[in-house]
């Protein structure tokens, strides 16, 4: 298993079924960002770069997510939501 495929694994683990309000990059990148309650510092997934997303149709983006020194890309599938405005996150693979 290389490194990338372990943090999807934990991006799939943590995020499966969670509500996004949008496919956008800043909305992305702030909900894969996010502290672990009560922690003043930890994250739930190791501090990243930056994130590039390319919307490929209307349920899948493609997102590379990029350290220092290392990226990783693969293939997010969303649902929309029963509000018609958020997006459903399904996998990341």
């Amino acid at each position: 298993m290389t490194v990338g495929d372990s943090l999807k694994s934990s991006i799939n683990e943590v995020f499966r079924h969670c509500v996004f309000r949008g496919r956008d990059k800043k909305t992305v990148i702030n909900t894969l960002r996010t502290k672990v309650h009560g922690s003043g510092n930890v994250y739930i997934l190791p501090l990243f770069k930056d994130v590039e997303l390319e919307r490929l149709d209307e349920e899948h983006d493609k997102m590379t997510v990029q350290f220092d020194d290392y990226s990783f890309s693969g293939i997010i599938t969303w649902k929309l939501s029963h509000d018609g405005r958020s997006f459903v996150f399904l996998s990341y693979e």
